[in-house]
């Protein structure tokens, strides 16, 4: 009851943010929903349409605080920045359009940067929500490449291992996950769980304290943690 199911691991890392909150031109660039509200030219879809100089942008009638950005964007890595913004589309679009939607606007997002870490793990999570294990595999294996200490890389990687009950090898890769991050609650959770249904209940008694330390508002926790003090006794 308290191992969550697809619904929670398509959530999986939304704790961070979508851009970079110290980088304000990341944040207008990113920030589609602002543009659209602002009704201001959609930045994005110009960096889509002039990839060359940005000084051919600059030469545009665009408005005052448009043109700064471009200015600061021109420092930037524009492949990243766009991939960025298909990304926080795709978050968006979570729980709220087809899942094969929310697949289209990743891939979209990885047509621009393909090693965007947080972009093959999306795509990992997503797909994994939708029980598509082979190709899930694929896009975490991808983010791993890139950076092999992404701890929710770890742990969706262990999540798909779980849902064909591979718990030594989820197992393995969860403890990677909490030496990755020791303050990534879910890391903890997952451990937790596994460990329990590995009958090892001390050593997932550690962790499932942990995750509910860390994240006391994360009910599979609880739930986790009162279901295995009652096996203990305690």
């Amino acid at each position: 009851g308290f191992l969550c199911g697809p619904e929670s691991i398509g959530k999986l890392g939304h704790g961070e943010p979508p851009y970079r909150d110290d980088r304000p031109e990341l944040e207008y660039a990113t920030s589609q929903v602002r543009l659209r509200q602002s009704k201001q030219v959609a930045l994005v879809e110009l960096l889509e349409r002039h990839l060359e100089p940005l000084d051919a942008l600059l030469a545009q009638p665009l408005p005052p605080q448009i043109n700064a950005q471009i200015i600061n964007l021109r420092r930037l890595n524009l492949h990243d920045v766009i991939a960025r913004a298909h990304l926080r589309e795709a978050r968006v679009l979570t729980n709220r359009a087809p899942v094969d939607q929310v697949i289209a606007r990743i891939e979209t997002a990885l047509s621009w940067n393909a090693k965007n870490v947080e972009c093959n793990r999306k795509m990992g999570l997503t797909l994994l929500s939708a029980d598509r294990i082979d190709r899930a595999r694929q896009y975490f294996q991808a983010a791993l490449a890139v950076n092999p200490y992404d701890a929710p890389t770890l742990v969706g990687l262990a999540l798909m291992h779980l849902q064909t009950n591979s718990f030594e090898k989820a197992a393995l890769l969860l403890e990677s996950a909490v030496r990755a991050d020791p303050q990534f609650s879910q890391g903890h959770h997952y451990l937790g769980v596994t460990l329990y249904r590995l009958g090892r209940d001390k050593d997932a008694l550690v962790h499932i304290e942990r995750a509910v330390e860390i994240d006391p508002h994360f009910a599979p926790s609880r739930a986790a943690l009162a279901d295995i003090r009652r096996r203990l006794g305690r």
